[in-house]
């Protein structure tokens, strides 16, 4: 994929501050945001689950990262297009791997984080 067909727009953001409280239990998470990074998003599959009165949507979300983007398992994601209208809110990154045999880019698995 070029450059070009990143045709989205992720803002990441990542807890900084990793403290904890004077009974050493980890404070809050106070996520910062670090940067907007060209992207390509897509929800791979989707299915309903009913199991027992309860239904579940599961989706599987994806997005195509440049090589040397500055993304790592724990970010919070806010995905955009250009025009910044909204398309994905509240993803949290599962996985990073590198995606081809010349690695051009880094694909990402994400988690809904509401």
């Amino acid at each position: 994929m070029t450059r070009g067909a990143m045709t989205h727009r992720a803002v990441i953001t990542r807890n900084i501050e990793a403290a904890t409280d004077a009974w050493n239990r980890p404070d809050p998470p106070t996520f910062t945001a670090l940067e907007t990074i060209a992207c390509r998003a897509w929800s791979k599959t989707r299915k309903h689950v009913n199991d027992d009165g309860k239904e579940v949507l599961i989706e599987d979300i994806r997005a195509l990262f440049p090589k040397d983007a500055d993304i790592q398992t724990g970010d919070r994601v806010t995905i955009n297009d250009r025009l910044g209208v909204l398309i994905f809110d509240s993803l949290a990154v599962l996985t990073v791997r590198r995606k081809g045999a010349n690695v051009r880019h880094r694909e990402v698995l994400f988690e809904r984080h509401k």
